[in-house]
């Protein structure tokens, strides 16, 4: 990206706030004043990426009382809840994994310059802002955005904290995305954006095309194939979307939170010979209570509530 902030030193207010939340590392950090984020919109660019194929499983469950949930399956990094409230755009939180900045486990933000942390608001994973507007990203094996020279193009995780400080519900979501080249990286991805009103998509980007899936059911599903075009949900192929199908199903896309975390931890991920990417998070998001519960490293039986902060 261009024009970032100058590097402050670390009495900076931003790094002032952050705290170590448990010993994973998760830590939680509100991000005082602007971090630029209308400048960079107007000139665009995309951040660099990791070589890793990440396995993600998230779903809507949107009758009655709406939950959203996302396993974020990668491997792991210290863990960032990050508060962002910038002027004249909307509250947030999200999450950040800050093997981005120059963090992993051996080396946290307890033994390093804190500095990079000022970038984060730039590569939210998932998130929910004030208006209880949810957006996340999964790998796929192919993505391809437009490429309109009367369009500037943002980068894949850029397009999330579009959403999260512009749209109030998910058409505003939608069409703020159709407004910009989205240039995909390594891993690529889609996307499963939601709202509290019960409307909820999948959105691809096939050969340049923005492909929207919107639910039919009061509940959705995305995990880490390409629907456009699918078998699914019939004949998904993927354990993880069919356990998550299966039973959002059976009980017609009513869950509370312990039942979306319980459905999250079935659906988790361990560490294997063959593959580092582990469960780092899972994340249910209640968008009427503009809370959060986080478990990390497939700690199921600690979940952590955070409150978006207004």
């Amino acid at each position: 990206m261009k024009e970032e902030p100058n590097k402050p030193d670390q009495n900076d207010p931003t790094l002032r706030t952050l705290r170590k939340v448990n010993n994973f590392p998760l830590y939680e950090m509100n991000y005082k004043g602007d971090y630029r984020f209308e400048e960079y919109l107007k000139k665009g660019g995309s951040w660099p990426t990791l070589e890793t194929n990440p396995a993600c499983t998230c779903f809507t469950a949107l009758s009655r009382e709406p939950v959203f949930g996302r396993n974020f399956d990668f491997p792991p990094n210290p863990v960032l809840v990050l508060h962002t409230a910038p002027p004249g755009r909307h509250a947030s939180m999200s999450i950040v994994d800050l093997g981005y900045f120059g963090f992993d486990m051996k080396h946290t933000p307890d033994s390093l310059d804190l500095s990079t942390l000022l970038k984060t608001p730039y590569l939210p994973f998932d998130g929910m802002n004030e208006k209880g507007v949810f957006a996340c990203m999964m790998a796929v094996p192919k993505a391809e955005g437009s490429k309109d020279a009367g369009k500037v193009t943002i980068g894949e995780i850029e397009a999330i904290r579009l959403i999260l400080d512009y749209a109030s519900n998910l058409d505003e979501a939608l069409d703020l995305m159709s407004g910009y080249n989205i240039e995909f990286t390594n891993p690529r991805i889609h996307y499963l954006i939601a709202d509290k009103s019960g409307k909820s998509a999948v959105v691809e980007f096939l050969k340049g095309d923005m492909n929207i899936l919107r639910n039919t059911e009061p509940w959705q599903v995305s995990t880490n194939f390409i629907i456009t075009g699918s078998d699914a949900p019939a004949k998904a192929p993927c354990r993880r979307y069919r356990v998550v199908y299966d039973e959002l199903k059976e009980k017609r896309g009513v869950l509370t939170q312990v039942e979306a975390m319980g459905l999250l931890q079935k659906t988790s991920m361990r560490k294997t010979f063959w593959s580092r990417a582990c469960t780092v998070w899972s994340a249910v998001y209640d968008p009427q209570a503009l809370e959060m519960g986080l478990s990390v490293g497939g700690n199921y039986s600690n979940v952590v509530r955070f409150r978006l902060l207004l």
